[in-house]
């Protein structure tokens, strides 16, 4: 066995992540690579949902590094959990490691199981990477790690430093209750009574992207007792959070038959929110961008975080047609109804937040001020109407703001919005630490945080 020998590299995640290695066999002739030559970047999954990444989505298991020549296998190395330093932290580091000098093109491959490397290291290539290391775990909770894919397409040991993205190939799947959550009864609290149950997900996964959504379909729809519960009972609160893989669900059902991405069909990915109580019934919730200029369902994509919230429950739902709800309920084989949600969509520059009469467009849901800054702009927003919805003169549309310690941060406008994209300024005193900017539109409210920077 030949010497082992470790390189130091960076990972970004919202700030610089920097990981540890353990080394491989190696090839007689070897470059050894500075720290900080590669940097690995774990962007924000965009919203359809990511919000800050929490540690669990940061942490790196094993980091399987592979070199190649074109679609040549070279070398490889593993990098262990255990040798990274901060692991789950912002910043990570690792020190340096040795690359074969003949790679001109690595791949990084993060928690996705490590398989046999044994039986398929040398035969893997760059085009053969998803069928020899399938995903099968059929999905993740909270505090599980999650699979990544990086590459540096265009290697050079002299040249850098390399800016390497990683991407999650699981989409994140959240749901809340709104702020201002009203039943049409009385009652101590939604988790207390309810079950949510998530159908129809992707059985399997792929951690190398393709240039479209792909995804593997299942041999049948999901049963009602092969499901994901996200919540039951007084178990756990809201939010709940599960991740999945993407799948091409606007225009394909989980059987793999293709369908219009503004028609309803069963087998789609859905929600099932079942009220335990006798008289609740069931309401189906599906990924469907109600974005007054969408009006589609959607496709459930790696790196993306889907926020799926629900305002208000106007009567009971579904009520089964046998005792045991099966999919010949109209529970499933309809839309949902009583019931008032909806989805949260970050498409990387902007945030939009719809209940599809009217929108709130958002260019940030974070800004970062420094203290003592006068007349700042920290985001834009403007307000988007339906198709054949009235004015919003009856709706109400203002701003609200709080700093800490209080009367640290000053709103200089917008006081209300408007259909054409107002910039958000404030100031900050010496004293700021942060704050937050509101806007109120109609029954929807949304939240820019301020941070000091």
């Amino acid at each position: 066995m030949r010497l082992k020998f470790m390189k130091r590299m960076t990972l970004l995640l919202s700030g610089i992540l920097y990981f540890t290695a353990c080394n491989n066999e190696i090839e007689p002739e070897i470059n050894i690579i500075p720290e900080g030559r590669i940097m690995l970047n774990l962007p924000e999954a965009n919203v359809l949902t990511y919000s800050t990444a929490t540690p669990s989505e940061c942490y790196i298991d094993s980091l399987w590094v592979l070199e190649f020549n074109g679609t040549a296998y070279v070398h490889d190395t593993v990098i262990p959990g255990a040798g990274i330093a901060n692991n789950g932290q912002a910043t990570q580091m690792l020190p340096q490691i040795r690359f074969a000098p003949t790679t001109n093109r690595i791949i990084l491959l993060a928690n996705f199981g490590m398989h046999n490397l044994a039986t398929i290291r040398g035969s893997v290539s760059p085009t053969n990477i998803n069928a020899l290391l399938p995903l099968t775990k059929p999905y993740y909770v909270e505090g599980d790690h999650l699979p990544m894919y990086g590459e540096i397409a265009s290697w050079n040991p002299t040249g850098g430093p390399y800016d390497c993205a990683m991407i999650r190939a699981v989409a994140k799947i959240q749901l809340k209750l709104g702020e201002t959550f009203v039943s049409y009864r009385p009652f101590t609290g939604l988790p207390d009574r309810a079950t949510f149950l998530f159908y129809n997900y992707a059985p399997q996964g792929q951690i190398q992207p393709q240039p479209t959504v792909t995804g593997i379909p299942a041999a049948a729809p999901k049963s009602f007792t092969a499901n994901i519960k996200l919540v039951q009972g007084a178990q756990q609160t809201l939010p709940a959070t599960v991740y999945v893989y993407e799948y091409p669900s606007a225009t394909k059902n989980i059987l793999g038959t293709t369908i219009a991405d503004n028609s309803f069909n069963i087998d789609r990915p859905f929600l099932l929110l079942a009220d335990s109580t006798s008289s609740g019934g069931f309401y189906r919730l599906d990924f469907y961008d109600s974005h007054p200029t969408e009006k589609k369902f959607v496709d459930i994509k790696r790196n993306c975080h889907y926020i799926v919230t629900i305002n208000k429950q106007n009567t009971a739902g579904y009520m089964p047609v046998i005792s045991v709800l099966s999919w010949r309920d109209p529970t499933i084989n309809n839309p949902g109804s009583n019931i008032e949600y909806i989805v949260e969509v970050r498409d990387g520059s902007n945030v939009v937040v719809s209940n599809g009469q009217y929108a709130i467009v958002c260019s940030t849901d974070t800004a970062y001020v420094e203290a003592g800054a006068s007349n700042v702009t920290i985001a834009t927003a403007r307000y988007q109407l339906g198709v054949g919805m009235p004015p919003l003169a009856e709706v109400m549309n203002n701003s609200q703001y709080s700093g800490t310690p209080s009367g640290s941060m000053i709103f200089i406008s917008p006081d209300s919005l408007t259909s054409v994209n107002q910039n958000v300024v404030i100031t900050t005193t010496a004293a700021f630490t942060s704050g937050s900017v509101g806007f109120n539109l109609g029954n929807m409210f949304y939240n820019i945080v301020v941070l000091k920077k």
